[in-house]
């Protein structure tokens, strides 16, 4: 095996620069990243929030802005859904600030399992688990004729990891000034939308209808696709280089319960957002305090609100 010091990165990097994924060369794309999944919400917030904003379109549907606001540069970024495209962001702007800091916020969407706190409300993770389908319970082990035991049931919880934990208490009393309700704890995301969130669809076998049981032992009170792999990979960067800080952050706004049964799960999005009025304050835009170099500037801050739209 070769020692990982001397392996080459691996990274597509297009002629001009560009990176293959992602869509951007260096100087397109900021080290403070407000990451979100919708590409309009992302074009609304830096319409918003961002002065000299340039629009960075990729062909692999990464839409990135990367502006400024009061002189300090801020990257807003839609990604799309999933792990995998979390994995793209994190992995490809770090290797355009190999030996800098790096600030992520996620904010997006999920599926609540509180009932005392009603859809609109906000959810800040602190720590994330991962929901992942066990393909050898589906499928077969592979090894199974060598003698090597893998685990068979259907659905594998990974976790936690922690978020970091200045951006995250930065977030809340963000909140608290603004007046806003939110309620902070641990948070889980799921490889995909329907069997790892305990969905039921007809004709497919997914042997689901334990997972809720096991995240209540969890106390898990959110559930989406993307924060696990932020958190995660932030980690993973600090073990590789500790010069450097990297900080990531989480917050969600409930667009569906999920254990209530006269409140059944359906796929809203925050497809509407009005920057400048709306009657009821459902969600909070905003760019958190923070205090360093690698973080956001001391001001940035700001409220919009928006409503929910069923697709």
């Amino acid at each position: 095996m070769v020692p990982s010091h001397s392996r080459k990165p691996e990274v597509f990097v297009l002629p001009d620069g560009t990176l293959y994924h992602l869509g951007v060369k260096p100087g397109q794309i900021h080290p403070r990243i407000l990451t979100v999944g919708d590409r309009e919400r992302a074009r609304l917030l830096a319409n918003a929030f961002l002065e000299d904003a340039k629009e960075h379109e990729h062909s692999r549907n990464f839409l990135t802005f990367s502006g400024t606001y009061k002189g300090t540069p801020v990257s807003i970024v839609s990604i799309g859904m999933g792990t995998p495209n979390m994995d793209f962001l994190v992995r490809e702007v770090s290797f355009l600030f190999q030996d800098e800091g790096l600030a992520f916020i996620r904010l997006g969407t999920c599926g609540s399992f509180k009932l005392d706190r009603p859809v609109g409300s906000l959810f800040i993770s602190d720590k994330m688990y991962y929901c992942y389908r066990n393909y050898l319970h589906f499928d077969g082990n592979p090894f199974a004729h060598q003698g090597v035991q893998q685990p068979h049931c259907p659905y594998i919880i990974a976790g936690p990891v922690e978020g970091d934990k200045e951006l995250t208490e930065k977030l809340e009393a963000n909140i608290a000034k603004l007046e806003l309700s939110s309620v902070t704890g641990s948070g889980i995301s799921a490889e995909t939308f329907y069997g790892c969130q305990g969905r039921f669809l007809p004709g497919f076998h997914d042997d689901n209808d334990k997972l809720f049981k096991e995240f209540s032992k969890l106390e898990i009170q959110s559930c989406e696709m993307e924060s696990h792999q932020l958190f995660h990979l932030c980690k993973e960067r600090a073990k590789g280089n500790s010069k450097v800080v990297t900080r990531a952050a989480s917050i969600c706004v409930a667009v569906a319960h999920r254990v209530a049964p006269d409140m059944p799960s359906r796929p809203d999005t925050l497809s509407s957002v009005s920057v400048s009025r709306a009657p009821d304050p459902l969600l909070c835009f905003f760019l958190p305090i923070c205090v360093n170099k690698c973080m956001f500037p001391e001001d940035l801050c700001r409220s919009a609100y928006g409503r929910l739209v069923p697709v």
